[in-house]
């Protein structure tokens, strides 16, 4: 019996899909959503690292309405193995290496669409994003995992820009992402 049930809820859910497609089709920017995939790079700075170099992949869910949009995106950042903080301003992490392998970044942000210019959209937004490194320390360090655990996350505001070009079933776009951190709270410093 609850077999059955599964089944036939699945099912139903299944039928549901090209009804959900087919909404979508042909639809105008206006009150509609996009889902997307995109290649990234991020320039980041440390204690002794200027203009680090990470590159990732990322999905994003735009919800578009007449002027205005949400987008949902996340994203993930290899580092490889970069050990810094040799001259922190965090005291208690002070002097000792930190290896930073990845970044993963979840972020929300309101956009504005001012303007139409041909099939072009210029947009600029503001949000937030939530950012966790995966770091470690080597055996021996004066420092202890929970230290470290706490200057590898952090919340923080975000500002974006950028450009759409709207085809028939696809768009293609642009766009940079300032996020600002104090240096004395996260792995990746204010810069």
């Amino acid at each position: 019996m609850r077999m059955t049930r599964l089944l036939a809820t699945g099912l139903a859910l299944a039928l549901l899909v090209p009804a959900l497609a087919q909404a979508q089709e042909g639809r105008r920017f206006t009150d509609s959503w996009f889902w997307g995939v995109k290649a990234t790079n991020m320039t980041y700075w440390t204690t002794n690292i200027r203009h680090g170099q990470a590159q990732g992949l990322g999905g994003e869910w735009l919800l578009t309405k007449t002027r205005a949009a949400l987008l949902l995106s996340g994203e993930w950042y290899s580092f490889g193995d970069v050990y810094d903080l040799d001259d922190t301003e965090m005291s208690t992490l002070r002097g000792e290496p930190v290896a930073m392998r990845s970044m993963s970044r979840l972020s929300a942000t309101l956009l504005a669409f001012p303007k139409n210019l041909g099939g072009l959209r210029p947009y600029a937004g503001i949000g937030f994003a939530y950012n966790r490194i995966d770091a470690s320390i080597p055996s021996g360090s004066r420092i202890s995992k929970g230290e470290v655990d706490d200057a590898a996350m952090i919340i923080s505001p975000t500002l974006m820009a950028g450009l759409q070009a709207q085809y028939r079933r696809f768009s293609v776009f642009g766009q940079g992402t300032f996020q600002a951190s104090q240096a004395n709270e996260f792995l990746l410093n204010g810069n």
